[in-house]
């Protein structure tokens, strides 16, 4: 039997190749929830322009909308920028996650990555699945403390009482309650983190939200409004100081 090592190492590595296929079909499962049909993708994918079905060349995450220079093979137009970033970026923080990450920690990194995606991309458009996700990561946050992988559980219990106190005022003040998605997402936050690095989460993730606002639509994205924008500035929050908060 390989040693654990290895086996950890060809484990990361599927993580990180598998992460830009799994962004792309949480993309198409986005854009079809948005259009009436919030089951998960079924049937092959088509041309948004001209209806087309798409071959196995067309849907190479990332390098089919390199190849094809940004546009549809089919019938030659443009493609949404949108359509990358979710699979460049998941490709991109799952690589920096395992070269980051201790190697007892890499494929709990990775597989944060895979759970922010399915936050970030369907919590408006498929809230049991985005919830039930979160739900695994305050357990995942919570099994690693146990298992002496992150910090004590105590902090870490601590950490996830104060995200479900948060949760209980974005259900009870009015002004809070559009922000209760990334509330949900604090409670995550402080069972992977624990109560010392939830402030830093916290901190980053409204620095994260403000910066996304601005800069979202030069990068062909839409400008979120500040709801949206919390929950992807709270989980690249929560990225952050799980990899460099002293976590890992």
């Amino acid at each position: 039997m390989p040693p654990l090592s290895d086996i950890l190492l060809v484990a990361t590595a599927i993580l990180v190749a598998m992460a830009p296929m799994t962004a792309s079909f949480l993309q198409c499962w986005a854009d079809r929830a948005r259009g009436g049909n919030s089951g998960a993708p079924d049937g092959r994918s088509y041309c948004d322009s001209c209806g087309k079905t798409l071959s196995a060349i067309d849907l190479v995450p990332v390098l089919s909308w390199l190849w094809n220079r940004g546009k549809s093979r089919c019938c030659k137009e443009p493609l949404s920028p949108a359509l990358l970033w979710p699979e460049a970026a998941a490709f991109g923080f799952a690589l920096w996650g395992a070269l980051v990450a201790p190697l007892a920690l890499a494929v709990p990194t990775v597989a944060l990555v895979w759970a922010l995606q399915i936050v970030i991309l369907l919590y408006a458009l498929r809230p049991d699945v985005s919830n039930a996700t979160i739900c695994l990561l305050v357990l995942l946050g919570l099994g690693l403390s146990t298992a002496g992988l992150t910090g004590p559980f105590w902090q870490h219990a601590a950490g996830l009482a104060i995200g479900l106190g948060v949760i209980a005022l974005s259900r009870v003040l009015t002004a809070l309650q559009p922000f209760s998605d990334a509330a949900l997402i604090l409670a995550a936050a402080g069972a992977l983190l624990g109560i010392v690095l939830l402030p830093l989460a916290t901190v980053a993730g409204a620095l994260f939200a403000a910066c996304y606002r601005v800069f979202a639509p030069s990068l062909g994205l839409p400008r979120a409004e500040w709801p949206r924008a919390a929950v992807i500035g709270i989980s690249g929050g929560l990225w952050l100081a799980w990899l460099y908060g002293g976590t890992v």
